[in-house]
């Protein structure tokens, strides 16, 4: 009898760590996603692996577009989420162009002027030597936004709507001026959004 006990306890023991063993294993697919995507494995485990991937990852639709696609503006903006739809709108409809390259930087023209933050001119720099050799860019649109706190922080005085508009513009311009040293054959347009919405064509 006391045989007996200890078989059917040794049974429950099993199926437990097999029990816990299955719940604490990551999936085959988590655990060999790596593999999956290496090019030496054959087709029908990437296509399996690929299903599989599909189930951990939400889905994304991507712009169904050419491999040697284009286009001719790259778009500066700050980084204040609260504008970017008005961005995207703004650059529709005021210089028609439907899909650009992007950049972001705290201030827009201000972060490539302004001296505190060293690397930032260099990086916009290269991005914009990038975007020419991949995607033939031939214009920057500057989009900038009143109530900036990064213009906020370099001008105590930019707590003034009229005098932070006045900072937007010298910025935008002395911006353009900067690319057409740098970046000559590169044409710069600027403007400055409104919380209301409303926009103004600075250069």
């Amino acid at each position: 009898m006391l045989l007996l006990w200890f078989l059917i306890a040794f049974f429950l023991l099993v199926v437990i760590l097999i029990v816990l063993r299955w719940l604490l294993t990551p999936t085959r697919c988590a655990r060999n996603t790596k593999r999956c995507r290496n090019k030496g494995d054959n087709g029908a485990k990437r296509n399996k692996c690929d299903k599989d991937i599909k189930l951990l990852h939400t889905h994304f639709d991507v712009l169904d577009v050419p491999e040697s696609h284009g286009t001719t503006t790259l778009v500066l903006s700050c980084i204040d989420y609260r504008f970017i739809d008005a961005v995207t709108e703004l650059v529709r409809e005021e210089e028609e162009v439907e899909f650009y390259d992007t950049f972001s930087l705290a201030g827009g023209s201000l972060g490539y002027n302004q001296t505190v933050y060293a690397t930032w001119p260099q990086t916009f720099l290269d991005t914009v030597a990038l975007a020419k050799s991949l995607h033939g860019i031939t214009k920057i649109v500057v989009v900038e936004h009143m109530s900036c706190g990064m213009y906020k922080s370099i001008y105590p005085d930019a707590i003034y709507p009229k005098k932070e508009r006045l900072h937007h513009i010298q910025n935008i311009h002395d911006f353009k001026t900067a690319m057409s040293s740098v970046e000559p054959t590169l044409t710069v347009h600027g403007y400055l959004l409104y919380e209301n919405g409303d926009s103004e064509r600075i250069v």
